[in-house]
């Protein structure tokens, strides 16, 4: 306490013990905890599935902090050289005033349709940490539509917001290093899935390479031999219809020169010659007796020579 004869008497405070304070902040804390836990809230972002490629980041956070400024380095300056699509959303992370504006900063980060949401603070006391403990904060991140990591920079204590989030870390490059470890992860199982599908993809166009030269193989030896075989075929075909031709032509010929020994054996003359005659009445064949009468004149006719008889006598058929 101080004394001026002008100003009168003015009160130095050199030093607050929070420690009352710190009760009444963990109070709290418990009792945001036990609400979220009776509504269901403590695993809903958890519960979320997380994209396998985490490469469009929705920053919230308070521009200028060490916290955030150190996020920013390790994320886009990266050893391995990864690029990330960053969209800050800017918001108070510390005073009453905090917890609205990083709930106000959840809801335009949603809109901005990013894999992940980052929401990161750079450490500090209970007391600066308590905006993070706030129920409707919790409760925005809880229900957001989005996986919601945390990097608040606490290192011996969780807040009730790295307890709702998807996933929480101690520090924002804890959480930049997640991320960029998560991305080399993924590229380097694209790059060997590429490698693999290329050899595979090598390996089915030389099978198939090695397919088709055989089918070519087949296309020009199998013509040759069809041909070969129809020749064959049409060599046995051929012969065989000659035989057959030959066959029938044998037994044709023996049938005609059976006809014609039948037909030279009926020829008249060697049925002469056989002792037979031929009678004629004016030049006629007589075929029956009845067909003449006594005196009638006949011609007969023999193998050698002809006479000329007189009928004395007639037989009817019926009288033999």
């Amino acid at each position: 306490m101080n004394y001026h004869p002008v100003y009168g008497i003015s009160l130095v405070i050199e030093e607050i013990d929070l420690s009352a304070m710190i009760g009444e902040l963990e109070r709290r804390k418990q009792a945001t905890v036990a609400t979220l836990k009776a509504q269901g809230a403590l695993e809903l972002n958890r519960g979320l599935p997380l994209p396998r490629l985490l490469q469009r980041i929705a920053l919230v956070g308070s521009p200028g902090t060490s916290g955030f400024r150190d996020f920013g380095m390790h994320l886009l300056h990266n050893e391995w050289g990864v690029g990330f699509d960053v969209e800050v959303f800017a918001a108070t992370v510390q005073g009453k005033d905090a917890p609205r504006s990083l709930i106000d900063a959840l809801a335009q980060a949603t809109t901005w349709d990013p894999d992940v949401v980052v929401m990161v603070r750079g450490g500090g006391s209970a007391l600066d940490l308590d905006a993070f403990n706030n129920l409707e904060l919790c409760l925005a991140i809880a229900h957001c539509a989005l996986p919601v990591f945390t990097g608040i920079g606490h290192e011996t204590d969780l807040c009730v917001a790295d307890l709702v989030a998807h996933k929480h870390f101690k520090t924002p490059t804890a959480v930049a290093d997640e991320l960029v470890d998560r991305l080399v992860t993924e590229r380097s199982q694209l790059a060997e899935w590429s490698l693999a599908m290329g050899q595979r993809v090598q390996q089915r166009l030389t099978w198939e390479r090695t397919r088709m030269a055989k089918d070519m193989q087949t296309l020009i030896l199998q013509p040759r031999q069809l041909l070969a075989a129809e020749g064959v075929r049409l060599a046995h075909v051929r012969e065989q219809f000659a035989f057959h031709a030959r066959q029938a032509l044998t037994q044709q010929l023996q049938h005609i020169k059976h006809l014609a020994s039948t037909v030279s054996t009926l020829q008249p003359k060697n049925t002469l010659a056989r002792g037979f005659a031929i009678a004629r009445k004016d030049g006629v064949a007589i075929h029956q007796s009845d067909s003449l009468s006594v005196n009638d004149s006949l011609s007969l006719q023999f193998h050698r020579g002809t006479a000329e008889v007189t009928v004395t006598h007639v037989n009817s058929p019926s009288d033999e």
